[in-house]
């Protein structure tokens, strides 16, 4: 009897355990224990939640559900390695274009040593430089046999289309430029539309190896670029420029995307012309996202048409040089911001690995099928 009684006691309390740690779950699931904003589409760190250890910022890896507006802009946020505590410009984009950006996060993938060499070849071009896209393929075509290249249509002749389409393992696609706001069309040599094409691909693949239609590869070994991509956490360029990002980029531009400048003026600019990039959470957040949100605000990635720059003697890497390298500006600004203006760790030292050739060069042959 008395072990019945102790039985039925045991049973008792545990079902009251049960019991209230239900309502510790769901009370830990009220508004007021979920993440806020304290700048609008930025991921800060978890408030008045009892016993978690999981607070985020926007350069962490983990992600909290945050409720917004359809009306509230994002605004860009700095991590903390940017030293820089102020929001920039709300940018002024559309809530279809915002909500395709954020629908990378439904494709986020994990970067690691195994994972590094899942990527696809991706070009772009368009009629005038038809001729220098065929040799960037078939050099992607020797060096990576099997990879699929895919190779956007920006403005092709249907006899150019129709060679594309018997070329061995690439995937042809039209960029549709109706979709997205005038400037990304009003002017290809910005090469706004970039970061769209980009993003269409992540999507589907997750992992991009950009490649201007001036791009020659020279080698398949790839040994040290995974290592650098998965210390970068995603996002590696290959060639510096060597002028400063502060030189050729617009002070406009860090109205939206505030940072050093004193220390952008030391760092390099890397050219925009061949990128390796996964879409990882981070790289997202602290990347990609800002990418594409000022690539659709003109006033954040175009803010003057020019490009010729007037690059001071005496100090070139300290000195406006008075033009813009739009979306190259962007990318460098973002990436250096995320890393703390330490190129070394996302820069990836260009020995033999490609070629720049503005031109048509024949060194090797197209494949098709």
């Amino acid at each position: 009897m008395k072990l019945r009684r102790r039985l039925t006691m045991v049973i008792l309390f545990f079902l009251l355990a049960v019991w209230s740690g239900k309502r510790e779950i769901v009370a830990f699931l009220e508004p007021e224990y979920l993440a806020e904003e304290t700048a609008p589409g930025n991921l800060t760190s978890v408030v008045n939640a009892p016993n978690r250890t999981t607070a985020i910022n926007n350069d962490s890896n983990t992600e909290v559900n945050v409720n917004r507006t359809e009306r509230e802009p994002y605004r860009y946020k700095p991590p903390q390695l940017a030293q820089v505590k102020e929001l920039g410009k709300p940018f002024n984009v559309s809530e279809e274009i915002t909500e395709e950006v954020n629908d990378l996060t439904n494709h986020f993938v994990e970067l690691n040593h195994r994972t590094a060499s899942k990527f696809v070849i991706l070009t772009a071009a368009s009629r005038n430089h038809f001729n220098e896209s065929r040799d960037c393929v078939a050099s992607a075509q020797f060096y990576f046999p099997g990879k699929v290249i895919v190779y956007y249509d920006l403005g092709l002749t249907e006899s150019q289309v129709e060679k594309v389409q018997k070329w061995k393992n690439v995937e042809y696609k039209t960029f549709n430029f109706d979709k997205y706001p005038e400037h990304l069309n009003r002017s290809l040599h910005t090469c706004v539309w970039k970061a769209f094409i980009i993003m269409d691909v992540l999507k589907r693949y997750g992992g991009v190896f950009w490649m201007d239609a001036s791009i020659r590869l020279q080698s398949n070994n790839f040994t040290k670029v995974f290592r650098y991509a998965v210390a970068s956490d995603g996002l590696v360029f290959f060639r510096s420029t060597g002028i400063s990002n502060y030189a050729v980029t617009h002070p406009t531009m860090y109205e939206f995307l505030p940072t050093l400048q004193s220390l952008q003026k030391k760092t390099a600019m890397h050219c925009g012309c061949i990128i390796l990039v996964y879409n990882t959470r981070s790289i997202f957040h602290n990347v990609l996202r800002w990418w594409l949100l000022c690539a659709a605000e003109e006033k954040c990635i175009v803010p003057i048409p020019r490009t010729a720059c007037n690059l001071s003697k005496e100090s070139p890497m300290e000195t406006f040089a008075n033009c813009h390298r739009f979306e190259q500006s962007c990318v460098n600004v973002l990436v250096s911001n995320y890393h703390g203006y330490n190129a070394s760790i996302y820069s990836v030292p260009n020995q033999g690995l490609i070629s720049v050739e503005r031109w048509p060069t024949n060194h090797f042959k197209i494949q098709t099928v």
